[in-house]
């Protein structure tokens, strides 16, 4: 009977102990979460603060460009999103919005979607033989990235490159952790098209909808109009902190499902 309970009361030990890295886990990724959404609604308040200091000279940047030809928009894009796509580098989701607020919803995803992804086979192949010459993997030692790496050179690395897209990694880094792995670039090049897609729309609408904001503070709409707006810049915001927050879950999944030790991204 003795025997019994203690083999019982140490099975029930084993079983509570097995449960505290879950639990301890649950509370580590809630409370890494809220960080990064703290993290975006901060980081959006500085680059509008920004934006609205320098916003005489950026409105005139962007007046210039808009009156420029066609064919040299899209040259002048292209080699923009080439240059962000490379380490070390920032400014693509500002190049996203800028084409919202300059070309509106239809026209400025077909000049992202065109031009991004230019400057992604560029910056592909460049980093890739720049890494054949310099072994940058010495710059690339955070576990998160390791995972990466090895998930992508097995079976998964189609869905792991799409749900990576829709991350907050940053894209310079993102583009440099593939062009460093052994994925095929056939598959890189078809899953960064699709990965990017939602992120892309959502800025490209918040593009707009800062210009239609700029078009209320200048008295040119009535209260309602600025409402709507208001509104509409709102939902764009939330849904990217829900496309973030989805595409970090479904990444991390895919990455301990390959036995590795859970991975707060």
């Amino acid at each position: 009977m003795d025997i019994i309970t203690i083999e019982e009361d140490a099975s029930s030990f084993r079983t509570a102990k097995g449960d505290l890295p879950f639990i301890k886990y649950n509370i580590f990724s809630g409370l890494n979460l809220l960080y990064h959404v703290l993290l975006l609604f901060f980081a959006l308040i500085v680059i509008g603060a920004i934006i609205f200091e320098c916003r005489e000279y950026v409105k005139s940047l962007l007046m210039w460009v808009e009156s420029q030809e066609h064919w040299v928009i899209y040259i002048l894009f292209a080699i923009l999103f080439t240059l962000v796509s490379f380490p070390f580098t920032w400014g693509y989701t500002f190049l996203v919005i800028a084409s919202g607020y300059l070309f509106g919803i239809v026209r400025g995803i077909l000049t992202v979607m065109l031009t991004v992804n230019i400057g992604v086979v560029i910056a592909f192949f460049c980093i890739k033989a720049f890494n054949f010459k310099f072994s940058l993997s010495r710059f690339l030692e955070n576990e998160n990235i390791k995972a990466i790496l090895f998930v992508i050179s097995g079976p998964k690395a189609f869905k792991v490159a799409v749900f990576a897209r829709l991350t907050p990694i940053p894209f310079g880094l993102q583009n440099t952790i593939f062009a460093v792995s052994n994925i095929n670039p056939r598959v890189y090049f078809i899953a960064s098209f699709f990965g990017l897609i939602p992120a892309q729309i959502i800025n490209v609408y918040l593009g707009t909808s800062v210009r239609s904001m700029e078009e209320v503070l200048a008295h040119k709409s009535t209260k309602t109009t600025a409402i709507v707006v208001f509104l509409q810049m709102t939902v764009g915001i939330s849904l990217m902190i829900y496309v973030l927050t989805k595409a970090r879950q479904e990444l991390r999944r895919t990455l301990n499902s390959r036995h590795f030790v859970e991975l707060p991204l």
